[in-house]
């Protein structure tokens, strides 16, 4: 990965970062992701694609998923190559809001981000690629249509068309890293790729979601460091946690909606040994963690 140039960024101390109702009384202080966050995400993405390949290897190979069960070879068939699209758009916008920020630190932490969701994109459509002689063509026309109109999909589609739509990119942020990825993401890769896979014969789809969630790890991490730093300003703190609050009390609702709807995906594919847990299932557990989350940073919407 290359790092972003933001070399022609300036600092504005003081002043709220263009685009943004938030303020701080010195931007210099938070620094941004800087060269080693970027380079093991270099190393990460490099390690993780070694993994993917190899596990497709062994597919190839005929050494694995001989045992997957037909059920869950139809789910990735239909709906694989869709979580693409909800993983790219994503990336847009994160890569988006970072060109309408002045602030460096923000600007590289953001294309950073954007750069692991395009990443995540990738991923998916190569594996797709790859695993076609397993489990049967998913032609990308089919997917961006199911993207577009799918009832379990489209929910989230409209989620990031208006998350697109937001003036200031900190709302942007808390769209896509305080409600989307936590749920949505947390949803398609832990519970349903991890979770259920396995149960289904499946142990290589859940390699390609393993790279996404350490991505996920590292973003989290940034996100709960940059918001701290906006709530714990000594002069704007408690207008920024205003605005936070404001976004999460906007944004959640729809998020939460998106991410119920799109657990239908996996409607029928629950094995008993999976179905015995007892905490709430999976919308349920998505949504206990991202309300951990915002109490980690002591947000709650208003």
């Amino acid at each position: 990965m290359t790092r972003p140039d933001v070399s022609a960024r300036k600092e504005t101390p003081t002043q709220p970062a263009g685009g943004s109702a938030l303020a701080c009384t010195d931007w210099q202080a938070f620094t941004g992701p800087g060269e080693r966050w970027a380079r093991s995400i270099e190393r990460m993405e490099a390690e993780a694609e070694a993994r993917v390949k190899a596990a497709v290897a062994r597919v190839i190979r005929g050494e694995t998923f001989s045992d997957v069960s037909p059920l869950w070879l139809k789910f990735l068939q239909r709906n694989l190559p869709v979580a693409a699209f909800a993983f790219n758009e994503c990336g847009r916008l994160l890569e988006a809001v970072s060109r309408r920020t002045p602030w460096g630190g923000m600007a590289h932490g953001l294309q950073l981000q954007a750069s692991m969701q395009y990443r995540q994109a990738q991923s998916i459509v190569l594996y797709a690629a790859d695993m076609e002689q397993r489990m049967g063509q998913m032609p990308m026309h089919t997917a961006r249509s199911r993207w577009e109109t799918d009832r379990e999909w489209l929910p989230a589609h409209h989620y990031l068309e208006q998350a697109a739509t937001c003036t200031d990119w900190g709302e942007t942020l808390v769209a896509v890293n305080l409600c989307f990825e936590p749920l949505a993401g947390q949803l398609l890769r832990r519970e349903i790729a991890m979770g259920l896979g396995p149960a289904h014969g499946d142990h290589v789809t859940t390699v390609v979601a393993e790279a996404g969630q350490e991505e996920w790890a590292l973003t989290r991490s940034w996100t709960t460091a940059v918001l701290e730093f906006f709530v714990r300003d000594a002069t704007h703190g408690p207008a920024n946690r205003r605005h936070l609050q404001q976004w999460i009390a906007r944004q959640l609702p729809l998020a939460e909606a998106a991410v119920r709807t799109l657990a239908g995906l996996a409607k029928g594919l629950d094995l008993p040994r999976v179905a015995r847990r007892t905490d709430g299932g999976p919308v349920a557990r998505v949504i206990a963690d991202q309300r951990t989350l915002l109490t980690d940073l002591g947000l709650v919407a208003t």
